[in-house]
Parts: structure tokens; sequence; C-alpha cells
């Protein structure tokens, strides 16, 4: 029985780099929107199921509420809310992702950026993601219409779940201090030269000691892992990733890099190495720096001393799937999905 999970994240979008700097606001309002088109384009096929996170914004319920009466009548016997009390945390969509991956549902729909993406991944186990852009690092998530999202997931639960190359695998980091797993990352990990956590977010360049990437990024990116992007040499064999030591303003390498939406800053590189899978790599900045941040995906989360904590990062490959929305598409084109025989009555 064909089933879609969706979550959606209230929080992404909105936060520091809108004032610094010239991102993107994506209200709840215009995730409404998404989610219309979104819903629109899975009615297009024999979804029997909806499953929505539970949200402190509600998201199901006003989603619903906005619809026209014709796509109402048509989605609101599919649509279930799972049975927890949202805490507004990235815990709720890790939740959800677990919940879903044990509901066995076909795919997740995700709204948010790659944070949302990430929490998600960590509980969502072998159920591929159909991660949708709303956020602000928004590296690993697909920026494509929801309509075109909708249609994407419905024919990929309905005809071609079981099909080669409709799923693409994506490395992840698992992430170390003191020898204990504290985090996992999909794109990035920053080692930030702040002692706070306090609003996550990152956008001064000068505070940035080290920067990894899970995998070589061909498409143009905005955000902290660009400076890992710009400085990449070639990989040396069996390298799937890639990190960097920024260094002080003689370094013998620079990059221009727009480390978040409107800011453009020129970051010197010390140092630069491949990183392979199954190997811990000890993070040692080549700055002084004692009271530091560990950030994933574009967040800071955690909280080191550098002269006493150890931070470890480790690559997994093919630890993540997701669709992969051009091999899906042109399945349905080619199988004629979209196309409907007989001539409509007069």
């Amino acid at each position: 029985m064909p089933r879609i999970g969706i979550v959606v994240n209230p929080s992404a979008g909105k936060d520091v780099r809108r004032i610094i700097g010239y991102a993107s606001v994506v209200d709840n309002i215009e995730k409404i929107e998404i989610l219309r088109r979104i819903l629109v384009g899975i009615l297009q096929f024999d979804v029997k199921e909806l499953h929505f996170m539970p949200d402190v914004f509600d998201f199901a319920d006003k989603t619903l509420d906005s619809l026209k009466k014709t796509d109402l009548e048509n989605v609101a016997s599919k649509v279930q809310v799972l049975p927890f009390e949202p805490i507004g945390e990235a815990a709720d969509s890790t939740r959800a992702g677990a919940m879903m991956n044990a509901m066995g549902l076909d795919c997740i729909i995700v709204l948010g950026g790659d944070g949302t993406s990430k929490a998600v991944a960590a509980g969502c186990g072998k159920t591929p993601m159909l991660p949708i852009s709303t956020g602000t690092n928004n590296v690993f998530p697909y920026r494509i219409d929801g309509t075109v999202a909708g249609l994407i997931a419905g024919a990929y639960a309905t005809a071609l779940g079981d099909v080669p190359g409709t799923l693409l695998e994506q490395n992840m980091f698992n992430v170390y201090i003191n020898n204990r797993l504290v985090n996992h990352a999909l794109v990035d990990v920053v080692l930030y030269h702040e002692p706070f956590i306090s609003s996550r977010a990152m956008w001064e360049p000068e505070k940035v000691l080290f920067v990894a990437i899970s995998r070589r990024i061909g498409e143009p990116v905005v955000g902290m892992a660009s400076i890992a992007q710009a400085a990449m040499c070639r990989l040396r064999r069996g390298a799937l990733g890639f990190a960097c030591y920024v260094g002080t303003e003689d370094a013998k390498m620079r990059v221009l890099t727009p480390i978040a939406p409107g800011l453009v800053r020129e970051i010197p590189i010390a140092r630069c190495k491949g990183l392979v899978a199954g190997r811990r790599y000890r993070v040692n900045p080549d700055l002084p720096a004692k009271w530091c941040t560990v950030s994933v995906d574009g967040e800071r989360e955690n909280e080191v001393d550098m002269e006493k904590d150890v931070v470890e990062i480790e690559l997994v490959e093919k630890a993540v799937r997701v669709l992969n929305p051009a091999s899906i598409y042109s399945l349905v084109l080619k199988r004629g999905l979209l196309r409907k025989s007989g001539r409509k009555p007069s």
C-alpha cells in the first residue's frame, strides 16, 4: 500500500543570516503554499496514506484548511498525523523519521534545510527522503517546485520504488568528542572559534578554523561548505570527502567563497586533505583556539575545550538514501505515467 511521510520544520529559513546578509525568508505561509503544491502532485497517483509529523505550527491542519474543495475531498481521508507531542526542536524530526521508518513508509518528503534533513536522516534508517529546500543552508535539499516534488514522490511510491537508479546513496559524517559519538552531518562539519552555541548560525569568517565536506560537491553552494569546495584539490584514489584548515593572512592559498547568502569573503587556507571512509580523523586547528563549537550542517551544536577535548570525524559511505528526481521524472515520462488514454466525455 503506497504511503508517504511528510516532515516540515517550522523554524527553518528564519535565522540571523537574514539580518546580517541577504538570505531569503521562507515563512510558514510559504511552506503551506509548497505543501499545497506537493499534495496536488501526489494526488495524481494512487497514494493511500500521507503521514505528517506533528509540529508546533500545525502544518497538516492549516494546509488542509487552505485547499480548494475538490482537492480537500480527494486528500482529507488520506492524511494522518503521527501520535506524539512535538517539542519544537530537531528531536521532533528525528523521532518522526524513526516512526516513519518503523511504519515502512515508501519515502519521506522533508521541507527544511541541511539541518532538518540531517535530523530526519538520524532516525529514518533506510527509508529514502525527498528533501525540499526551505532553509538557509540548502546544499543537501533539492530546489524543485512542490508540484514536481509531489509527482516524483507519488510516482516512486506507487510505481517506481523497485526500479534501479531511482535512489542516490549519500555519505555522512559521524562526529566524536572524547571517543563518544555525539552527532552526524550530511554535508559539512565546521570547527568555529566561538565558545557558545547561542544563535547556532555562523557568519563570521575569522572564527572558522576547520571545514570538512562529505563528498565532492559539483553544484554551486552557499555556506561554510563553499570554503572546502573552493579549496578542494585533486583527491587521491579512495578519498570521498575533503577537509581544510584555515590559516593566517600570509597563507599560500586564499579562496573567495559565499559563506552565507549575500556574504562573500576571502578565506586563507593553511592545509588540506582528502578523507577516506571508515577512518577517524582528529581535528587539530592550525590557529590557536581554546573554547570552540562544532557545527554540523550549518548549525553550532557542540561546545568543546580544544585544550582538553578530542574532536574526531569519520566519513560513512552511502549512509543515507534520497530520491533521485531527474531519474524518477525521466522514468515517469518514459513509461507514460502522466499520459491518459481515451477521450473525456463531452
